[in-house]
């Protein structure tokens, strides 16, 4: 986004090496990385920024959902309502796309340092910021002696007059604003009251099956499978369950996985081969991110700011973070626009605008994961209610909070104000509803007393 606005000297700092570029056979393996779904809003964003297309190049379309309820032993199949197809793509494939059109269109302006690890921000008091960095230094034993690798590791120190943090949860630059006496930079962190973690599963699905839509099941038992598409056709299954679930931590063998599936997910089992099962078994469990957000000042002395994960974390059940991150990319664009690339003016306008959407955002879809009987309460019951209401009268009553939320033309605060207006209007007809019956039953049952007391006279 910068570059194409004519900025130069543009240094990013990874932490991660180099990907393998969009093409390589490596993205087969589904071990390399686990997908995530493009929404309207991110799609929004890089088509704007002139990179969909690649992207397209490499991911698969998501047309539809097929869902697996506890104890059906057929899915329901739902068709996909939205205006858009959602690309699937896997996650260090977007960036390898990211990263490939950096370099063959932008190079001149933006160079990429690799292996790279930011360790502390010092914000100076005229402007700008020096970071204390690490770069890490693999070398390949040519003899193949030992591991087969040498890591050396040096430290250096940079200046910079902007910085931009998108360094995500765990994120320096957002420690060095939040540490400045009298700042407006807070960080608001949620207790986990539904933590999850997950496994990666590879599934190979017979060929009748379709490659097009996401495949998911929930089980009484508490472990849930989703599998998205790969643009080579294969699936990436993602298994979640509880941290204390005994029956999938105490896994030691392939053939104890396999017995697993078979019990619990059996739909699934026969597409599982007993390398994968025994990986499975094998591998540690990842954990989710829990919610946080940061405000009501995304910004320090009009020469620092923050974008994505650093100022809203949520879990990825929604596809939400990653086209956030993209929308505030778009954001900190247009705010530059306004203020006619005056960067002070722009990052304050930025933070009025993004810290409200960020907090919206991570409240919303913090609501929505409620563990127990309040998740049918808080998610189930108001996506069944908004349902009814969106078809009876679409005209007055908008989708479920999930689809707006999914809406690019929507701020988040417009979603929430939007679904606020519902819940009063489908109260009011609940209330009258209430009413309604409560003077029809007094109506029939004082006619029914009148009748009785003449036939007893």
């Amino acid at each position: 986004m910068l570059a194409k606005r004519g900025w130069t000297n543009i240094d990013v700092f990874d932490r991660l090496g180099p990907l393998p570029s969009p093409d390589a056979d490596e993205w087969g393996n589904p071990y390399r990385s686990y997908n995530l779904g493009l929404s309207g809003r991110g799609q929004q964003v890089l088509s704007d920024l002139g990179v969909m297309e690649r992207v397209d190049r490499h991911a698969a379309f998501a047309l539809g959902r097929m869902d697996w309820s506890p104890g059906k032993e057929e899915p329901n199949f739902r068709e996909s309502q939205k205006a858009y197809a959602p690309r699937i793509i896997q996650r260090d494939r977007l960036a390898s796309c990211l990263m490939e059109e950096v370099t063959t269109s932008w190079a001149h302006a933006v160079t990429v340092h690799h292996n790279v690890q930011c360790c502390d921000v010092e914000l100076l008091e005229g402007g700008g910021a020096r970071l204390s960095l690490q770069r890490t230094t693999r070398d390949v034993d040519p003899l193949g002696a030992g591991d087969g690798c040498s890591t050396e590791m040096a430290s250096f120190v940079e200046t910079t007059p902007f910085l931009l943090g998108a360094d995500g949860v765990n994120t320096a630059v957002r420690d060095a604003m939040s540490a400045q006496p009298g700042t407006k930079t807070k960080v608001k962190r949620f207790d986990d009251n539904n933590a999850r973690v997950y496994k990666i599963l590879p599934l190979t699905l017979p060929p009748d099956w379709r490659k097009d839509v996401n495949y998911s099941a929930r089980t009484a038992s508490g472990i849930n499978l989703e599998a998205m598409p790969t643009k080579e056709g294969g699936m990436v299954g993602v298994v979640l369950f509880k941290p204390d679930n005994a029956s999938v931590t105490s896994l030691q063998t392939g053939e104890q996985a396999s017995k697993l599936f078979n019990a619990d997910l059996p739909m699934f089992a026969p597409y599982i081969s007993e390398d994968d099962f025994e990986q499975f078994a094998q591998r540690p469990v990842s954990r989710l991110p829990t919610f946080s957000f940061c405000g009501p000042s995304l910004h320090h002395a009009g020469t620092v700011a923050l974008v994505g994960d650093a100022i809203h974390t949520v879990k990825p059940y929604f596809g939400m973070g990653v086209n956030s991150a993209f929308e505030d990319v778009a954001v900190l664009g247009t705010c530059l626009d306004e203020a006619a690339e005056d960067l002070p003016t722009a990052l304050q306008l930025y933070s009025r605008k993004r810290a409200q959407e960020a907090k919206a955002l991570v409240e919303m879809s913090r609501h929505l994961d409620h563990p127990g009987f309040l998740q049918f309460l808080t998610f189930i019951l108001p996506l069944i209610v908004d349902s009814v209401f969106s078809k009876i009268a679409p005209f007055l009553f908008a989708p479920s909070l999930l689809q707006l939320m999914q809406n690019k033309d929507l701020t988040y605060t417009q979603v929430r104000r939007r679904k606020w207006m519902d819940r009063v209007m489908q109260t009011a007809v609940f209330a009258a509803a209430l009413c309604a019956f409560v003077a029809a039953f007094k109506l029939v049952f004082g006619e029914a007393l009148k009748i009785l007391a003449r036939f007893w006279v």
